[in-house]
Formats: C-alpha cells, structure tokens, sequence
C-alpha cells in the first residue's frame, strides 16, 4: 500500500498510524517521527507536526512492507466535537484557515457551541471536514485489511 496523506507509517516498526483528526494525532504523530526531522529537533506544535509529516512522506518513504499494523485513536464523539469548536473559535487564525468559507460561509465565529453544533447537522455527511466528520467514515476511508482501534 502506497501512503495518503492521513496515514503516518514507521516502516522500521512496521506500523502505520491512520489519522483521525482531533483524536490525539498531533502527539501520536509527533512520537513516529521520533521528535526530529533532519537531526533538528521540531517543536511539539500542530503547525509544526503536520509539516514535519508532510515532509516525511513527501522525501523519505516508499511502499509500506508487508505486514504492516495498521492502528487508529478514536475518541468520545462529543468530546471530539468540543474540541473541534475550541481548537476552532479559540483564536481568528484557526477560524479563519478551518471555517470562514466551508460550506458557503455557514459558521460564524461568534456562535455558541450549541449553533455550531446546529450548523454541522445541516451539511451532507459526505461533506463535512475531517475534523468534523463521524470517525468510522474516516476509519473506512482507509481500506486496512485490519485496523486496531485504540
């Protein structure tokens, strides 16, 4: 199996982490790329983590070998969604960059949790963010043969 972006592999380990956004991920990422990319130490934020991946993937991987593992985090459903809202509303950068125009400027930023919430049942399943779609679609999106569940 060749990479997508939403898989993080550590060939050595034989292992690759299936992505699930707001489900520990950036830590998880953080801990297969050993803290260090190119002898460089990378700092423990998520901007940080996600270029080191993008980077890692991008230079220094080819096909997973056979028989790799396959695991995933998942998370309480409404505390995943909690976060989602925080991580989102906490500063204008992060609205700007995840919601300001989804889905035809659907989300304001100065909504409650409640009308966030509100917002995200009236768009398609099919359509909604990682961050906000329901994990098992993201989990089926993989194909694993075998994916462990933590």
């Amino acid at each position: 199996m060749f990479y997508y972006p939403n898989i993080i592999p550590d060939p050595e380990k034989k292992v690759a982490y299936l992505l699930i956004p707001k489900a520990g991920s950036s830590s998880i990422i953080y801990l297969l790329l050993h803290g260090d990319i190119n002898s460089g130490k990378i700092d423990n934020r998520e901007e940080e983590i996600e270029r080191a991946a993008f980077y890692f993937r991008a230079t220094k991987l080819s096909p997973l070998p056979s028989g790799t593992e396959y695991f995933s985090v998942v998370r309480n459903p409404f505390t995943r969604l909690v976060s989602a809202y925080l991580d989102t509303y906490k500063t204008s950068d992060s609205f700007k960059s995840n919601y300001d125009c989804y889905f035809f400027g659907l989300f304001r930023q100065e909504y409650s949790f409640t009308e966030f919430a509100d917002c995200i049942s009236l768009i398609p399943r099919q359509l909604l963010i990682d961050q906000l779609k329901p994990q098992q679609m993201i989990i089926k999106s993989f194909r694993a043969k075998t994916i462990r569940l933590f």
